[in-house]
């Protein structure tokens, strides 16, 4: 019989017996020499585990001068800065009028972070979604009033 050990240098060993009952007896060898090399590692384990927490960790290793020291909690946020390239902003071309309102919302948000001044989460959400909610709100009038031009005709010649 063969025993095969899958994965890269590993090796294959074949086996050979006399009868079925001596190669069963084999299988049963290999199979139980397996599980207690299994209980053998594990005993070990313990074992090692066991010294290690019946061992008091000294004081000065455990509050070391030269203990690492965290880093510091200020990091920098790269979106914060105002970015003065046209191209990445994607504006609506449906009106001027709000085309500007919407300039001078994005002018205050930037002057606002340019100027160092917190802003918090409810204001920015505010001071973009009003824009985007007028968009939608125009977008869903037009549509409903499709709608209603396409009910009136039922049939167009």
């Amino acid at each position: 019989f063969k025993v095969e050990f899958h994965g890269t240098n590993n090796r294959s060993y074949i086996l050979g017996a006399e009868s079925q009952e001596s190669m069963e007896q084999w299988m049963k060898a290999l199979a139980c020499a397996g599980y207690d090399y299994m209980k053998l590692m594990v005993a070990e384990l313990q074992r090692q585990l066991d010294d290690i927490e019946e061992t008091p960790l000294p004081l000065p290793l455990a509050q070391g001068v030269n203990s690492p020291v965290p880093p510091p909690r200020t990091r920098h946020n790269p979106f914060n800065k105002p970015d003065n390239n046209p191209h990445q902003r994607s504006h609506s071309m449906r009106s001027t009028s709000s085309n500007s309102s919407r300039l001078e919302d994005t002018r205050l948000v930037e002057n606002n972070a340019s100027a160092k001044v917190s802003i918090t989460f409810r204001e920015l959400h505010n001071s973009y979604g009003r824009p985007i909610l007028k968009d939608f709100n125009f977008w869903k009038h037009e549509q409903r009033e499709k709608v209603d031009n396409s009910t009136d005709n039922l049939i167009t010649f």
